[in-house]
């Protein structure tokens, strides 16, 4: 990933992060009276906002649910409580101290674990021992701490950069590994085979992980193409920035603030049960939770022409339903601290998910959504409004008319010299529809960020790939069409060619050279001369 930016792309990254520190959300109302208290607390004496505390805390607490918990919402419907937090704030806003909270409670747990472990087993080695936290590591080192740990790992990044660039696609095996991550978001199993020792198999996996960032890295996250969707799966927050003062801090934290360490071995115990754990909805729980997920698919829905925000959109479901699992665990969790509950029985109602619950959850996957549209580049919307545009946003928009309307464009692009187009070219040249006046971000009508989603149209026709690729010098990400032959394109794909009357012999010669053996201005000339 790129760490240095030029003037214009931190003044455009600035301008979006200023309106994600906007996007708020009462944290008293969805935390919960005590836990909120709690968190709080915290807060002032690490001289932070509440989210800093937050966000850690409720992905710990999805990693105490345990492997064999999950969320129901029908028969066929179940999610593991799972959760990516990615938590982006300014240098000087306390995230480490913040996370350090956190992470020294799951400590104190693990250090009791391993203390345990060797009572039992006194010639247990260090490598024997049960891991809770990882922060750096190679995808073999983690499938050994997570087949120690029963499936499960928490990780804790005071900088998920170290995460992201341990996947850079230019390493050896990062694409495999990359998939890897990808997988463990749904628990998926988990079979690798090593060099110097036998194949290893774990059946399902229980991956939490919650990190710290600078928001320009969202920023450009966000602004690429998203080939993979692993920024669909990240649940990012930016919170406004807090100043405290001398007088602003809680020196010592009040007696009655309830243990973080204690909530979080509540959470363990209640979810260690010989039996699958399973979260269930009252009726008017179940009712509320689908209003929500029908609110989301419209949102998904009206984003016809941007696939990134499709993609945003998409995952929300399933992760609207794990926030809920969480949140229910969280206050039960408290709830036991508080009253001094014995926590090796579950009781009936305590893995029942009500309204409330769903009504918190909801709450907090809109700033989510919100706080990554936000950060993200204008919404893509092919109109005609523009000479040089493509669609309509119409509501019943389809294949056929955006060909129709974008056929000129879509030939100018394919007779472009060479076998591939990368998005600062296609900018360069036109080669794609410009952005409607209202979502430009000043006078430019290409933006290099608006060719991604038109490449990822002319994909799903079967012209081409979309490909996305980080620099293995200036560590840029960059996003490329590649074109396909006549002879690899199904037979809908060369009707289209038809249709927008590609010439054969002309299209295969283009391929020839970067530049191509076509007069390119005369090519561009009768293609403007035929989008008249």
């Amino acid at each position: 990933m790129n760490t240095n930016f030029n003037k214009d792309t931190l003044k455009r990254f600035k301008k979006r992060i200023k309106a994600a520190t906007k996007v708020t959300v009462d944290m008293a109302d969805v935390a919960g009276e005590d836990t909120f208290r709690m968190v709080q607390a915290h807060s002032k004496a690490v001289g932070c906002p509440v989210e800093f505390i937050f966000f850690p805390l409720l992905t710990a607490i999805a990693y105490c649910t345990g492997i064999q918990s999950s969320v129901r919402v029908n028969p066929e419907w179940h999610e593991k409580m799972i959760l990516w937090f990615v938590v982006a704030a300014r240098k000087g806003g306390k995230k480490s101290p913040a996370l350090e909270r956190v992470k020294d409670a799951m400590a104190q747990i693990e250090t009791n674990r391993q203390a345990a472990h060797k009572t039992t087993h006194p010639d247990a080695t260090s490598r024997d021992l049960p891991q809770i936290l990882v922060e750096q590591f190679s995808f073999e080192e983690l499938h050994d701490i997570m087949k120690r740990n029963n499936g499960s790992v928490l990780g804790m990044f005071d900088e998920f950069l170290t995460l992201l660039n341990q996947l850079d696609l230019f390493k050896s095996g990062a694409s495999l590994d990359r998939k890897t991550l990808l997988s463990l978001n749904g628990g998926a199993k988990w079979s690798r085979n090593f060099k110097k020792s036998e194949p290893s198999n774990l059946p399902k996996t229980h991956a939490n992980f919650c990190g710290m960032i600078q928001p320009n890295y969202v920023a450009e996250m966000l602004e690429q193409h998203d080939s993979d969707g692993l920024v669909d799966r990240l649940l990012m927050v930016c919170p406004q920035e807090v100043s405290y003062y001398r007088e602003d801090y809680v020196t010592p934290m009040p007696e009655d603030t309830p243990s973080m360490k204690e909530l979080l071995q509540n959470c363990l115990t209640l979810h260690r049960q010989d039996d699958d754990v399973v979260y269930t909805f009252t009726d008017a729980g179940i009712d509320h939770l689908l209003q929500c997920h029908d609110d989301l698919t419209r949102c998904k829905d009206a984003a016809k022409d941007d696939d990134n925000r499709r993609g945003i959109y998409s995952k929300a479901h399933g992760q609207l339903v794990r926030i809920c699992g969480a949140l229910k665990a969280l206050d039960i969790s408290m709830g036991a601290l508080i009253h001094n509950r014995d926590c090796e029985i579950l009781q009936p109602n305590d893995t029942v998910i009500d309204e409330s619950v769903v009504r918190r959850a909801y709450k907090l996957i809109k700033l989510i959504l919100d706080t990554k549209i936000a950060l993200s580049p204008p919404e893509v919307i092919l109109s005609s409004d523009d000479d040089d545009c493509a669609t309509e946003d119409k509501e019943n928009i389809n294949q056929e008319v955006f060909v129709g309307d974008t056929g000129a464009k879509i030939k100018k692009l394919l007779m472009y010299g060479g076998d591939s187009i990368t998005a600062s070219v296609a900018a360069q040249k036109r080669l794609f529809p410009s952005l409607p006046k209202h979502q430009r971000e000043g006078n430019n009508t290409h933006p290099v960020s608006a060719a991604s989603p038109f490449f990822s149209r002319l994909a799903n026709l079967g012209l081409g790939a979309v490909e996305s690729a980080v620099h293995p010098v200036n560590k840029k990400r960059s996003v490329t069409f590649r074109k396909r032959k006549l002879d690899e394109m199904s037979t809908e794909a060369k009707e289209l060619c038809k249709k927008i009357k590609l010439d054969d012999d002309d299209y295969e010669q283009c391929f020839d050279s970067q530049r191509g053996h076509l007069d390119t201005q005369a090519v561009d000339q009768v293609v403007d001369y035929l989008s008249k």
